[in-house]
């Protein structure tokens, strides 16, 4: 064990490691105690285990790029935002094409959208925060972009895994959280800030929001009667991802501050 200790204590592995370990068990915490299952609590428990650690390394937690300092920052969010809401809407409407699903919408209070928008924004923060913080930037350093890219898809996918799943539907899951991953990672390491990535993350969130609060009849819940289902929901999902991987890799600028 303490040669395990000494061989590994230097590997940022190790650490990421450690960190996902701290983060399950607030997890097993909050599944105990339901009412500290929130946003903030994650946030909060994130925070203090990236700044440990970065202390431990002698760097300062806004070297993570989550704290705005010139306008071009605000400027990435908003990008994001605008890029992630087309994304999607591309998404299903190729969707749409493809299945000739009934298109039934319902009225919805536009007043509504403010405190859905806050909280996606919130919730694309703090996980953008979470994964492509302090793991995110430390295995970047140390094994480079696909080596943070898989190592971080992993945890990723499995946060959005619940218990209520089928097999199926986990494999669906972790394809697509994985890809998604995958986006918000380059954006990140073509930034080096959490804007960009923030930004795209909400922009998808909210939309999908939206159209679960208008869309009477939804795609998903006529799935089954698709012919090749799988096929027709994932490959618009595959092509979009892979455009807009292209997009951040061709026209992206690295953050040079």
């Amino acid at each position: 064990m303490i040669n395990f200790l000494r061989s590994n204590i230097k590997s940022s592995l190790f650490w990421v490691f450690l960190y996902f370990v701290g983060l399950a068990i607030a997890a097993f915490i909050a599944d105990i105690l339901p009412d500290l299952d929130t946003l903030l609590y994650y946030f909060t428990v994130s925070f203090f285990l990236s700044y440990f650690l970065l202390y431990m390394e002698r760097k300062k937690i806004t070297v993570v790029g989550f704290v705005p300092r010139k306008k071009s920052d605000i400027s990435q969010l908003l990008l994001g935002i605008g890029s992630g809401a087309l994304m999607f809407t591309c998404n299903i409407i190729i969707i749409v094409l493809l299945t000739n699903l009934p298109v039934n919408y319902r009225t919805v209070n536009y007043l509504d959208l403010i405190p859905l928008f806050v909280f996606n924004l919130a919730s694309a923060f703090i996980q953008e925060f979470t994964f492509r913080g302090y793991p995110f930037l430390t295995l970047l350093e140390k094994y480079g972009a696909w080596g943070a890219q898989i190592c971080i898809a992993i945890p990723f996918g499995l946060m959005h895994i619940h218990t209520n799943m089928d097999i199926k539907t986990i494999i669906l899951t972790m394809l697509t959280t994985g890809i998604g991953s995958l986006i918000f990672g380059a954006a990140y390491i073509k930034t080096r800030q959490l804007f960009l990535p923030t930004g795209i993350h909400t922009g998808w969130n909210f939309t999908q929001q939206i159209f679960l609060e208008v869309w009477h009849n939804r795609p998903d819940q006529h799935i089954h009667q698709v012919n090749n289902a799988f096929l027709l929901f994932v490959i618009p999902y595959l092509v979009i991802m892979l455009i807009t991987f292209f997009l951040i890799q061709k026209y992206c600028r690295r953050n040079t501050i």
